[in-house]
């Protein structure tokens, strides 16, 4: 009996570090990707593209991260290469970084949309295999505490903006004091 007991301890313990693993990784990708979610619209205007452009660009990569879900989900089963899918999404958030890199609207608009088919990729894969881990926990519990990581990706990005956003204010403030009172600045 006490084996079967210890048998069933390390099967919950080895599906809570999947659980949190994959919770910390996505907290990271969304560190990445919703840190440059909000500001790729004024990003794209930057380098000239039209609203109606932003718009399309915007609602199209959308669209890919849900339509191409249905494609990726079906070969995932089909060829169970689940953590393949994984990979290769969660790898396509590298294409966020790239955008710092002028290389024009062009190849911003394809990283962008390339971040978005990684998100098709890598969805229904990652829902799929925690659920399959998540039967020695509890798949609402699993499902609980990635979502819970997950959000703290979000609130963590948002927080780093405002402090990012009030420095730069600052900055700007006190260097606009400097240009206009040089005297007092010394």
């Amino acid at each position: 009996m006490n084996r079967v007991d210890n048998s069933t301890d390390n099967k919950k313990k080895i599906a809570s570090i999947g659980v949190v693993l994959l919770g910390i990784v996505s907290l990271l990708g969304d560190i990445v990707y919703e840190g440059a979610r909000g500001i790729i619209p004024s990003y794209l205007d930057y380098l000239g593209a039209s609203a109606v452009l932003i718009g399309l660009i915007g609602g199209f990569g959308d669209f890919i991260g849900y339509g191409l879900r249905l494609i990726s989900g079906y070969l995932a089963d089909s060829t169970r290469g689940y953590w393949a899918f994984i990979f290769i999404g969660y790898g396509l958030i590298g294409a966020i970084p790239f955008l710092g890199i002028p290389l024009g609207i062009e190849m911003a608009i394809l990283l962008v949309l390339a971040e978005r088919v990684g998100k098709a990729f890598r969805t229904p894969s990652r829902d799929t295999v925690l659920s399959l881990i998540s039967k020695d926990v509890g798949t609402g519990k699993a499902f609980g505490v990635h979502e819970l990581l997950d959000q703290v990706g979000h609130m963590y990005t948002c927080i780093v903006q405002c402090l990012a956003i009030v420095m730069l204010l600052k900055s700007r403030s006190s260097t606009k004091s400097r240009i206009e009172n040089p005297a007092r600045s010394t």
